[in-house]
């Protein structure tokens, strides 16, 4: 029935905005514009040198059903490389249950991180993790990929 009103709707509107490249609407006009602006002075500051980088990999951001955090914990569990995952967690048994199976080589820090914070880890960091569950994310974008 949703689905048959919004349709419905799309007839009225002259103009849809997404977010996602992959929505699509029949019955109307869109435009695809990112959910983030990408400033390069945000960035010059932790801008670092690749042999600076510490052998380390990160997942940031808000973490939730939307991205596949047991088999990464589990992947990161059964080859021993250091893993920071540094972000909100609104649900705090998949929290526990992460910190239950992962190795002493994953470190959680469920907290918002500054601005200072994320461009500085994601700066820092060898490798950046983007776990992103293709049917729960796949019409979404991601501000790590800013």
């Amino acid at each position: 029935m949703k689905q048959k009103i919004f349709h419905a709707a799309q007839k009225k509107m002259d103009l849809i905005i997404t977010s996602g490249r992959k929505f699509s609407f029949p019955n109307a006009k869109s435009i695809y514009i990112p959910d983030y602006c990408y400033k390069e002075e945000n960035y010059k500051p932790y801008r670092i040198k690749a042999e600076e980088k510490k052998n380390m990999a990160v997942c940031l951001g808000t973490m939730g059903a939307g991205k596949e955090l047991d088999e990464m914990v589990e992947a990161f569990g059964r080859i021993g490389f250091p893993l920071t995952v540094a972000g909100r967690f609104y649900d705090k048994e998949l929290l526990n249950r992460l910190k239950d199976k992962a190795k002493d080589n994953i470190v959680f820090r469920d907290e918002y991180l500054s601005k200072e914070e994320y461009f500085s880890l994601l700066a820092t960091a060898k490798y950046t993790v983007l776990p992103y569950s293709p049917e729960k994310y796949g019409t979404q974008t991601s501000a790590v990929l800013q």
